[in-house]
């Protein structure tokens, strides 16, 4: 699959596919997945998944503070358009959509937003499911001007995943790291 057709950095500058997705999302390619992702770049991605995962019943949901592009949403894709860290609004698009197969945070690449986010959508995460934060060594501070990890945050975040792996039901924790990017998933224990 040509991932650069979509207009997505995720195999163009970071190679998250070929490191990591396709043997982290493979194994559920072709059957129904309800999958989430925060932080949309202009809503290619969107259209990526759907291909990827090549199910007709799966559900794509996005969700950006700008809007997408045009066609980006509709046939199973659908698009919110607000900040990762309004509880009110991802419990909605959960109850709405979910619980989901895998999210992708691939929003504001800073600490609070990001622990936020996992700590309201975990509970929306099937047993066995597969929560990812990308790009963990970026921060992003100023008109994008990227600096690893400029102020700690991520950092923070990953201390508070550590440190409460049981209290989470985590089964899984890995992290990958290539350039100044890097990759953590989280796979929740079949059971908590």
């Amino acid at each position: 699959m040509d991932y650069s057709k979509y207009g997505s950095d995720k195999e163009t500058e970071h190679q998250y596919f070929s490191r990591v997705y396709e043997n982290l999302f493979g194994h559920l390619k072709g059957t129904p997945v309800t999958f989430l992702e925060l932080g949309l770049w202009g809503g290619g991605c969107m259209k990526m998944w759907q291909d990827f995962f090549a199910c007709p019943d799966t559900v794509i949901v996005g969700l950006d503070k700008e809007p997408i592009q045009e066609g980006m949403a509709g046939d199973g894709r659908f698009f919110y358009q607000g900040d990762q860290i309004e509880e009110a609004l991802l419990d909605g698009m959960s109850k709405k959509h979910g619980p989901w197969d895998v999210i992708i945070d691939d929003a504001s690449h800073a600490g609070h937003p990001t622990f936020a986010s996992l700590m309201t959508l975990w509970k929306h995460l099937k047993h066995n499911g597969i929560y990812v934060v990308e790009d963990i060594f970026y921060a992003w501070p100023h008109a994008h001007n990227r600096q690893p990890d400029g102020d700690g945050q991520m950092i923070n975040v990953l201390h508070e995943v550590i440190k409460n792996l049981p209290e989470f039901g985590i089964e899984q924790f890995h992290i990958d790291y290539w350039g100044n990017s890097g990759v953590l998933w989280l796979v929740k224990a079949t059971s908590t």
